[in-house]
């Protein structure tokens, strides 16, 4: 498969298609009057307050997006012993530093910042250039491994808990973060206070506390991170299909569109999409009007969150008569698990899953290697 290009010439000679979950607006509008809004508040500062008097030292990793500045004001309103910290990738956008600067005033707050590994750093983009992330999923995890997984790492040493703004209405993939679990790759508790809250609790607590938010906010943006993966959102898109992996110039499909079924309103509100058991195909028409835009005879990129969704839409797209339909790394957030498509006679190049299974077998074959050495010196 060839390496993926995100510059006018890839997108001028092929149409690369985005396929997503769509969140209905009702997964994010929870109602908050008065009361309700008090009583999450109060749920949530008895929680900080138990974290920072039993876990001590607890840190609140903040990447200064709305839920964050909620937990940030609630730590310095209640003069909790919880540290700040954030992660400083070098691709922040200008909006995220005046922020944090607004915050250190606003609160008299430090607010520890982790950078990433110059060494590290320079070697990855000596090696593979400043944005490398748009080329392929392995480059664009290790950009995150290099400016954010290896700073985080750095920040929880030593630490006994910490926090996040994880909330379950962020995304699909997001809808079973617990309040409370044990993170086994820092091997320390973890805490997600506004698990439970929606963005309109979010909002309501801002706007009621004044609280300061990032400018980016206002112009489109809910969800913010680094400035090359992180764009406006457009009514009605899911706000993660603008982050970490969104290729430039892709198309935004909703997956379920796809599918007939009068279950779909029920389970869109149970979030239980991501499966399409008892679905079934709309007519070819439904289905034509819904991909009139794209040219059949073009070579069509396909990709999302989740290699299920794309194998199934590219056998879609394939029963239609588009002629050359490629999955692109079936799944650039690694959850590809399955080639299961629709259409007849369909085999998916499921790069993801291919790379999953060669590094297992690649280790069952280094035990077995290091059992029968073991075995011989025994002897």
């Amino acid at each position: 498969m060839d390496r993926f290009d995100a510059s006018d010439t890839f997108l001028a000679e092929r149409q690369v298609v985005h396929f997503r979950d769509q969140r209905r607006n009702s997964t994010n509008r929870n109602t908050s009057d008065s009361s309700d809004l008090d009583r999450r508040t109060d749920e949530a500062e008895r929680l900080l307050r138990r974290i920072a008097t039993h876990h001590v030292p607890a840190v609140f990793a903040s990447s200064f997006g709305a839920e964050d500045m909620v937990l940030i004001d609630m730590i310095a309103r209640n003069a909790l012993r919880i540290r700040l910290f954030t992660l400083d990738t070098g691709r922040l956008p200008e909006e995220t530093h005046t922020l944090i600067e607004r915050t250190r005033e606003r609160y008299a707050l430090p607010v520890d910042i982790f950078t990433p590994d110059a060494r590290l750093l320079q070697t990855f983009v000596r090696e593979n250039g400043v944005n490398a992330f748009y080329r392929s999923t392995e480059l664009r995890k290790s950009c995150c491994a290099v400016r954010k997984t290896e700073p985080l790492k750095r920040a929880l040493v030593a630490k006994g808990a910490w926090i996040t703004g994880l909330r379950r209405a962020q995304a699909v993939t997001r809808q079973n973060v617990p309040l409370e679990e044990f993170d086994a790759v820092h091997g320390l508790p973890k805490f997600n206070p506004l698990a439970e809250w929606g963005d309109d609790d979010v909002w309501s607590y801002l706007r009621t506390y004044n609280v300061p938010y990032n400018a980016l906010h206002d112009r489109g943006f809910p969800s913010i991170g680094c400035a090359p993966c992180t764009r406006a959102v457009k009514a009605g898109e899911d706000i993660r299909a603008i982050r970490g992996g969104h290729i430039p110039g892709a198309t935004n499909i909703p997956y379920e569109q796809n599918w007939i079924d009068p279950e779909t309103p029920g389970k869109l509100a149970r979030k239980q999409v991501s499966s399409n058991a008892g679905m079934s195909l709309k007519s070819m028409d439904d289905l034509k009007r819904l991909y009139s835009k794209l040219d059949p005879s073009k070579e069509t990129i396909v990709y999302c969150q989740s290699g299920v969704r794309a194998s199934e839409t590219a056998g879609v797209l394939q029963h239609l008569g588009f002629t050359n339909v490629k999955v692109y790394d079936s799944s650039w957030l690694g959850y590809g698990n399955t080639l299961d498509a629709p259409a007849e006679n369909v085999t998916f190049f499921n790069v993801g899953l291919l790379n999953s299974r060669i590094s297992t077998l690649q280790e069952r074959i280094n035990q077995l290697e290091k059992e029968l050495a073991e075995t011989k010196a025994r002897k």
